[in-house]
């Protein structure tokens, strides 16, 4: 007689979306073998609700599934990140960060930091910041953008063709758009940092760029914020990121839009200090109110309240069941890709 609970950190489809999948049902039907499951966002519980309830013709009381005899529990539980964690790299790496900004030389720094993945939208920044170099709303010579590409799935074809379109795009405006040192306005480093490297970045730009097309949480942008003990800082955020449920003093953008980022964007670099540091302080503390911690406990919490007779499971084999046997509680967290 165990416990299960399973936290899903990516976006669930919509019912439509799913039913196309050859092996749908037996996806839905391993997921419904625990007694809670957790989705970033409410658009995604509601996403697999419905879906469950279309094709497994489960039954829906609120977030409550029931399929014959058993009931699951479905529901949104925002993951975050360390707070107390990210803040102390911050403020260690102050003066690293101050390095950072002397080396680029330039008064406004944007900020990209993702797995070289096609769903995160490092293109449409790009283009984004393309276009307001042409349109001279900003030059070159006072601006820099920092592109941290983190190599990722590198034999998959997919992959392969966005590390080629991004590169081609860099190499495009830098030679369009050459300073007078020979350097050119996009930084791109297709490298991974460690928390230290990454915590000096965060403290070093004033805006970090987040256009995912798709995304569960994006925790890169909770890391940024919370890495901002200084007060200082914006997030353009992607609407598709689940973050930006949790940051709404972001700037909020549809990452299709490449007027909307270039706008987003500009008002990011030029909003008053009072407003910049305000619309901070509100998004640290929800980062610190709601940290990685808060998120642990919460979900744990949920699943420890799960009535006892409503865990069975007949479906377990044997060798399972005799492993977990004896055990009060465990954790197992499975197929974890490093998505940040």
């Amino acid at each position: 007689d165990v416990r299960i609970g399973l936290f899903l950190h990516i976006p669930f489809p919509n019912a439509q979306l799913f039913s196309m999948l050859p092996w749908r049902q037996e996806v839905l039907s391993g997921m419904l073998g625990s007694d809670l499951i957790g989705f970033q966002v409410a658009d995604d519980t509601a996403n697999f609700i419905s879906t469950a309830e279309r094709l497994l013709h489960a039954t829906v009381d609120g977030h409550r599934l029931r399929i014959g005899s058993r009931t699951v529990e479905v529901d949104t539980f925002p993951i975050s990140v360390d707070f107390a964690r990210w803040d102390a790299l911050g403020n260690e790496t102050a003066d690293a960060a101050a390095a950072l900004r002397a080396d680029l030389g330039v008064a406004a720094v944007f900020l990209g930091i993702d797995r070289l993945d096609y769903t995160k939208g490092i293109s449409q920044r790009l283009q984004a910041f393309e276009e307001l170099l042409d349109e001279g709303r900003l030059e070159a010579e006072h601006c820099a953008f920092v592109q941290v590409a983190v190599p990722s799935r590198t034999d998959v074809p997919a992959y392969q063709d966005e590390r080629i379109e991004v590169e081609a795009l860099v190499d495009r405006i830098n030679a369009r758009y050459r300073r007078r040192n020979g350097v050119g306005p996009v930084q791109y480093i297709e490298s991974s940092f460690d928390d230290t490297g990454l915590a000096a970045w965060y403290r070093a730009a004033d805006a970090l760029v987040v256009t995912s097309l798709a995304d569960g949480m994006n925790l890169v942008a909770k890391e940024f914020v919370a890495a901002r003990g200084d007060g200082d800082g914006m997030v353009v955020l992607s609407e598709f990121a689940g973050a930006a449920q949790d940051l709404p003093e972001a700037l909020i953008v549809n990452p299709y839009d490449i007027e909307a980022i270039k706008s987003a964007l500009m008002t990011a670099v030029s909003l008053a200090p009072e407003e910049r540091q305000e619309r901070m302080a509100a998004m640290r503390d929800s980062v610190r109110l709601h940290d990685v911690h808060h998120w642990a406990d919460h979900f744990l919490e949920r699943l420890e309240a799960v009535p006892r007779t409503r865990r069975r499971h007949s479906f377990l084999r044997r060798p399972v069941i005799t492993k977990l046997s004896g055990t009060a509680r465990r954790v197992r967290p499975v197929a974890h890709d490093g998505e940040r």
